[in-house]
């Protein structure tokens, strides 16, 4: 979590997911507020993760700006939490398409942390036609009090979402799941 002076929590946590990789535990991730301690600090927690091959995710590009998802792209993330604002910069969104990395977007959430002042003005199609691999999310939803029904539907609404979207937006997700080859081959069995 990101929270000064956990360090010996964090350690613990990347233990964990090691001891219980490919039972209970898919993977970890960062999450909390951006802004007050930067991503780069959580680097050796990364670095383990790595190295025992947990796979992670990393909350940047919402509050803290494109300069906190380079900071997670540094430490080799393949997913990053949010991301909406790589759209501040177009170096940072090629180099999202160029390593093919996975934007976790979620609507209410970022509404509710006020990174937009309304949901129409909601980039998720602008994403998507910059080839970014978005996927829609709910973050937590005891929070934003919503689910991905809700969101596809609110998308829908005031973005004018199409079906052509949301295919791609689930196919999306299925490709970034922290899951064996064998269980994506599964889900896209279904979902074709």
């Amino acid at each position: 979590m990101r929270l000064p002076n956990r360090e010996q929590e964090n350690n613990l946590t990347v233990k964990l997911a090691a001891k219980y990789a490919n039972k209970y535990v898919v993977g970890i991730d960062l999450a909390g507020p951006e802004g007050p301690i930067p991503n780069k600090k959580f680097k050796p927690y990364f670095d383990d993760a790595k190295e025992m091959h947990i796979p992670f995710t990393i909350h940047a590009g919402e509050a803290a700006g494109p300069e906190s998802m380079q900071e997670a792209l540094d430490l080799g993330t393949k997913r990053i939490g949010h991301g909406v604002r790589c759209l501040e910069s177009d170096q940072l969104v090629h180099e999202l398409v160029d390593q093919n990395i996975t934007l976790e977007c979620c609507a209410t959430s970022n509404l509710n942390t006020k990174v937009f002042k309304n949901i129409d003005s909601y980039p998720i199609r602008k994403l998507l036609s910059r080839k970014i691999k978005a996927t829609l999310n709910c973050d937590n939803m005891t929070v934003s009090n919503t689910n991905l029904p809700k969101e596809f539907k609110l998308l829908e609404a005031k973005t004018n979402l199409t079906n052509t979207d949301e295919h791609q937006l689930l196919l999306n997700s299925i490709n970034a799941a922290f899951a064996s080859n064998q269980e994506k081959n599964r889900l896209l069995h279904i979902f074709n």
